[in-house]
Parts: structure tokens; sequence; C-alpha cells
């Protein structure tokens, strides 16, 4: 006679399955946000050392120019007509200006109201407002305003009072470059006071 015996198998119930399964997301989960949280880091950070080198480029470029106005200037005039060309333009902080980087004399009004004109990047990887390029999240402009001219941060609206070398002796130029990151606008002021070199 034949002996029948009961094979009995287990597994795993549903609500063992579920617990395994939110352990296992919460495993992977950790890593990857860590992860993310980093590459956002990372962009940041590649974006404002870009904003940081745009910033310095204005800064060199005036400066460049002013230190050619002083090696050929004995007179002054040709500072004083620098000066006047620069306050023509880009006046106060509504009417700021940028440069073509091919041609870093000419300067272009970014338009009405402070806005900073769009700069877009060529083939070759030159920042600048010449539309030919792609563009980018930047933006840059500058403007001359008094040396001694102070603005309350957080208060845009105030005015800062724009100078005049005969007036003052010395200017200061406020160059800003801006970008913006899905929600958030990012912002780099550069400060630069510039004289005329005097000749002894």
């Amino acid at each position: 006679m034949r002996s029948l015996h009961r094979i009995t198998q287990k597994g795993f119930t549903i609500i063992e399955t579920l617990v395994a399964v939110t352990l296992l997301m919460i495993a992977i989960a950790g890593p990857l946000l860590i992860a993310s949280k980093g590459l956002t880091s990372a962009l940041y950070a590649k974006d404002q050392m870009t904003a940081s080198y745009l910033a310095q480029e204005a800064m060199e470029t005036i400066k460049n120019q002013k230190s050619n106005l002083d090696y050929n200037d004995l007179l002054g005039s040709k500072f004083d007509t620098f000066i006047s060309k620069l306050n023509t333009s880009c006046g106060d902080q509504y009417h700021r200006c940028d440069f073509d980087t091919i041609t870093p004399g000419n300067f272009t009004n970014c338009g009405p109201s402070g806005a900073l004109c769009p700069l877009f990047v060529s083939d070759k990887n030159i920042y600048s407002t010449n539309d030919s390029g792609n563009k980018t999240v930047f933006k840059r402009g500058f403007y001359l305003e008094k040396a001694t001219a102070v603005l309350p941060p957080g208060s845009p609206t105030l005015s800062v009072p724009s100078c005049s070398y005969a007036d003052d002796q010395e200017c200061r130029i406020h160059v800003t470059v801006s970008w913006n990151t899905t929600t958030i606008e990012n912002e780099i002021d550069l400060y630069l006071n510039v004289t005329q070199q005097t000749n002894k």
C-alpha cells in the first residue's frame, strides 16, 4: 500500500514582499538623492565660476583701455573722452552697457530700465553680445557711478548718482553678471575705481 505524503511549500506573503520592496527603495533612494544634490551643486559652481570670469573679463577690458589712455595721454583729454563716452551710453544703473568681445572698444547699450545684455557663445567658446552664437543663461552689463555712491542691499529702485570726471576726479565702474537657474536668479557684482593717472 502506497503512503501519500503532503508536500508543503512556504512562500513570501504580500506583507513581507511590500516590506522588502520598501526597504530596498529606501536603500536606493538615499544615494540617488545625494548624487542628485551633488550634481546640482557642481552645476551651480560651474555657472558661478563662469559668471566670475565674465565679470572679470569686463573689468580687465575696461582697465586695459584705461591703461592705454594713461600711457598715451599726458593732458588727460583722452581719459575725459573715455569717461564721457561711458556716461553717454552707460551713465547710470538704468542704462547699462556691454561690449563686443571681438571689438571691445564698441559699447552696446543693453536697453532701458537697467536691463543686462544677454550673452551668446560662439562655436569657439567665446562669450559675446553678438547674437550669431548660441544664447546662454548669462547676462552682463556695466555702468559708471560716483566712486562714493552707496546703494543699500535690497534697494534696486534707489538711484545711484552718475559720475562726471570733471566734477568728481574719480569714478567707479560697476559690473554685473546674472544667470538664471530654473527658479533662482543669481548675480555677481564687481567694482573698479578709475582715476586719471598723474604724470610727474
